[in-house]
């Protein structure tokens, strides 16, 4: 291991250099290491596939209960889903993002997405599966080549793409199904540009003009989409994001007021009627939680 990490690849002035040398923000995929009680927050632009290997991390993931995942699992973080973890020990992390992917030419997402439809599950759990030993070694050849620091975009979509031919051969239907649940839908480009686009945005008519849909179109395909009123939904996830900032920041009252456009009265009545606590009530439990 301290062999392939001490590793120098060739040529590294030529490789940075290239326009394929994924930068931070290019990168499709990527590692963490993290202290006990040091935390990680994201919200990633793509759907990215986490996985644990090493440590014990508090998850909390946008729609879902928060939960410890431990190593040798791996969980997805929806596009535009905020991710926020908490090691519980020092841990390692080894992520892959991706875009309207297929497992393979005999597995497609909308295949698995008629799959779904005849399961029953809580919804408000993160869905985790183990990492198969095959899948480990992969996992632990591609994290040993990410802390060498190999630049080459080429070789991470690659990587992508052996990552889903070996979860399309090593799980099953109903657990892929399970696993991309948050993601699959009808009408996948529709509900990918909602999820990319909902953070930007504080009311229906705003996201229906960055989508460039009329209101009466976007509110009937968001229905069929979301099984919900557009507003509704937004109102939820506006109550995950404000919930997730008492619980996981040092924050005032007023600076999280500004951060969604509130002012601090609203934000104080919206802490009752949304979640019957006071803001100080919140993040007094919440901390107490944590200790």
């Amino acid at each position: 291991m301290n062999d392939i990490c001490d590793t120098m690849f060739l040529y590294r002035g030529e490789h940075d250099a290239c326009g394929n040398a994924a930068g931070v923000s290019h990168a499709v995929v990527g590692f963490l290491e993290l202290n006990a009680g040091q935390l990680a927050e994201e919200r990633p632009s793509w759907s990215t596939l986490v996985f644990v290997l090493r440590g014990r991390l508090r998850v909390s993931l946008s729609g879902c209960t928060d939960c410890e995942v431990g190593a040798g699992y791996f969980f997805l973080v929806p596009t535009g889903s905020v991710f926020c973890g908490e090691a519980l020990e020092p841990v390692t992390l080894i992520s892959y993002s991706f875009e309207r992917y297929a497992l393979c030419h005999g597995m497609s997402m909308s295949s698995l997405y008629k799959r779904l439809s005849s399961l029953s599950g809580e919804e408000s759990s993160l869905f985790l599966l183990p990492v198969i030993s095959l899948l480990r070694e992969e996992l632990e050849v591609t994290l040993h080549a990410m802390q060498a620091r190999m630049p080459c975009l080429y070789y991470q979509v690659y990587k992508v793409d052996i990552l889903f031919l070996m979860l399309r051969n090593l799980y099953d239907e109903r657990q892929l199904a399970r696993l991309f649940g948050p993601i699959l839908s009808e009408d996948p480009d529709f509900k990918e540009k909602v999820l990319r686009s909902y953070s930007e945005v504080n009311r229906v008519k705003e996201l229906c003009g960055l989508l460039h849909m009329s209101p009466t179109s976007f509110n009937r395909k968001f229905q069929s989409v979301f099984h919900m009123p557009a507003g509704e939904w937004l109102m939820l996830k506006k109550k995950e994001s404000i919930l997730r900032d008492i619980r996981l920041t040092r924050l005032s009252l007023v600076e999280i007021a500004d951060k969604y456009n509130l002012t601090p009265n609203y934000l104080m009545a919206f802490c009752k009627e949304r979640f019957h606590k006071t803001f100080s009530e919140l993040r007094k439990s919440c901390a107490g939680e944590n200790t």
